[in-house]
């Protein structure tokens, strides 16, 4: 039941990283991730997946010394394009006129196009925000994913983006991060998994009109 798996999920302070996620778990949480819905299916951002050791004790200092990306089974890094191109939104039209069996040149795929080219005409500050915001919608896929297979995560807004581009060389492949999520098993020593969630009443944070 879901709302079982969301009781047990807590953002894990101390991983186990002797455990490690397996390979079928890993393609689980993965396909999730690419079913992540988002504005007009354009999916601008791309997922890091890191489980070189030696990657994430580096990333460590610029996590304010979190140590949960060093020891977390695997570190996601989410990222957001840095702008919207043409070639991006010529991919994605060709993509899915091949998949949905359209005629490139019909109606149907000229206003597609027409919708999709709107985006550019955002500034790079719209654009931005408008990105990020679909990131954290695939943050929560992945999140609620990781809970139904018993999988713990830990997202973090407390990193260094620019150092994180820097390490992963992000900027030259046109990507920015977002926010990092570590995500493995939790150590039996950390004491927060054992505390009660702290929430409001429904009644007080739901209203029905």
């Amino acid at each position: 039941m879901i709302i079982d798996a969301l009781s047990w999920r807590y953002a894990c302070k101390r991983f186990d990283a002797t455990k490690k996620i397996s390979s079928d778990k890993l393609n689980i949480i993965l396909h999730a991730l690419n079913l992540a819905p988002t504005s007009m299916g354009m999916q601008l951002m791309k997922f890091l997946v890191i489980d070189n050791q030696a990657i994430k004790d580096e990333l460590v200092q610029y996590s304010y010394n979190q140590q949960q990306v060093a020891d977390c089974s695997h570190l996601l890094v989410l990222c957001r394009e840095t702008g919207v191109t043409d070639e991006f939104i010529d991919e994605y039209v060709k993509r899915t006129a091949t998949l949905r069996d359209y005629d490139i040149g019909s109606p149907k795929i000229k206003g597609f196009r027409r919708m999709l080219d709107s985006t550019t005409r955002m500034n790079a500050s719209e654009q931005k925000n408008w990105m990020t915001n679909q990131v954290y919608i695939a943050l929560g896929v992945l999140m609620t994913t990781c809970a139904i297979e018993k999988i713990d995560s830990c997202p973090m807004e407390g990193f260094i983006p620019h150092e994180y581009d820097r390490v992963l060389g992000l900027s030259s492949r046109g990507l920015s991060s977002v926010i990092v999520c570590p995500i493995g098993y939790r150590h039996e020593e950390d004491t927060y998994q054992e505390l009660p969630k702290v929430r409001r009443d429904l009644t007080s944070i739901i209203e029905f009109i």
